[in-house]
């Protein structure tokens, strides 16, 4: 990640919204997370405090292409107030934290607006430990074989405009009332997960819209799934492990899966059933280090090609429930919505991220505008909620 935000920035986001007025000043609030919540002295710096009184997703899109040096703190904090609402934000470089560290930072943030001034935290934060359990030769095998398969996906196009080609840009969406229930009824009848849904519909609509190359040995799509692993570390302080624990699953389909709703999300139940026995998303880490080896080999020009050519995935799906989480105890009284702004690195030029807040699906939707446009990035997301709203 830091190797690629010396091609182009590598930053993500989280933003939630307060449907009730508070005393609590949110600048302040912050001050007093940072001041209580200490992780390292570049983590939590309090230099980092930047309000904002204006369009939030304008803040956020312009966050998302702002270069990062290691003398900045990396989280952005956004405040703005709106009457009714008070929406909170954290844009972040992304090397230095994943989505769950950084969702603890907001629910400390609404937990002290809350409170009031007399709050003190409920966790207590710890570095990330990176000790895994070894995977077997049969995960190992299984994973170097997905590298194969990447030969079989067809690779994504680019617009001509080479000034928008790593620029990124962010959308998001609520879908209808109830979808989520349905999704989750649907799912258990088919012997899925909600996730596989999502994969399926993300393959069906992307694979419509966004321009490939024609290569006639190169016909399938392939779907990236970004997976939270910190479950898997012997710590057993790592449910409030601040840092980077996340891997990285691929899912394949064919133009015939494509061509049928039920045989696609069946082809993305049955891949996901086997990467969580075998833990495949743990192979990605290795898959990344084998990558960095060929960074020493390429020019600056050369990279971005190289990912193009060896992970061509149309797009990736990181997909957050909330429910149950510390978050959601303030749902619906104080927390209103939740959405997630993903990054976009050197394999994934569109991602959605789906986030459950009670009966509430938000989605956001990241993309690359050098691959699609503006126009065809709002059909994208709405033909996504549309194909979620058929499968029920």
């Amino acid at each position: 990640m830091r190797l690629w935000e010396g091609f182009a920035p590598y930053n993500a986001g989280q933003l939630l919204t307060m449907h009730e007025p508070h005393q609590s000043d949110p600048a302040q609030a912050w001050l007093d997370v940072v001041a209580q919540l200490r992780v390292t002295h570049w983590t939590l710096s309090p230099v980092s405090t930047r309000i904002f009184h204006e369009n939030v997703a304008s803040s956020i899109n312009q966050d998302l292409n702002r270069p990062w040096s290691d003398d900045d703190a990396p989280l952005r904090p956004i405040v703005a107030n709106d009457r009714e609402l008070l929406t909170l934000g954290l844009t972040y470089r992304h090397c230095l934290a994943d989505s769950a560290s950084v969702r603890m930072l907001m629910s400390a943030w609404i937990d002290r607006i809350v409170a009031g001034p007399g709050w003190s935290p409920s966790m207590r934060l710890v570095e990330l430990s990176e000790s895994f359990r070894l995977l077997s030769a049969r995960t190992l095998r299984e994973a170097f074989a997905e590298l194969g398969r990447l030969r079989r996906v067809k690779r994504v196009g680019r617009l001509t405009d080479l000034k928008l080609e790593h620029l990124s840009r962010w959308i998001s969406v609520d879908a209808p009332d109830g979808l989520i229930n349905s999704l989750r009824v649907l799912a258990r009848s088919r012997g899925a997960k909600v996730n596989d849904l999502f994969i399926a519909a993300a393959a069906r609509v992307c694979s419509r819209h966004v321009a490939r190359e024609i290569n006639p040995s190169r016909t399938d799509v392939g779907v990236g799934t970004i997976v939270d692993i910190r479950g898997e570390s012997r710590s057993a302080d790592d449910s409030f492990a601040f840092g980077l624990s996340l891997g990285f699953l691929q899912t394949f389909f064919t133009q015939d899966d494509l061509q049928d709703q039920n045989r696609a999300v069946m082809k993305a139940a049955s891949q996901s059933r086997c990467a969580r026995t075998r833990r495949l998303a743990h192979t990605s880490q290795i898959r990344l280090r084998a990558a960095l080896w060929q960074h020493g080999r390429l020019t600056r020009s050369e990279i971005a090609e190289f990912y193009r050519k060896r992970c061509p995935l149309i797009c990736g799906i990181s997909n957050v429930n909330l429910n149950g989480s510390t978050l959601a105890s303030h749902h619906p009284q104080h927390l209103s919505s939740y959405v997630r702004v993903s990054p976009l690195g050197p394999m994934l030029p569109i991602v959605f991220t789906p986030t459950t807040l009670g009966q509430r699906l938000s989605i956001g939707f990241t993309y690359r505008q050098g691959v699609i446009n503006d126009d065809v990035a709002n059909l994208i997301l709405s033909e996504f909620v549309r194909e979620l709203v058929s499968m029920q």
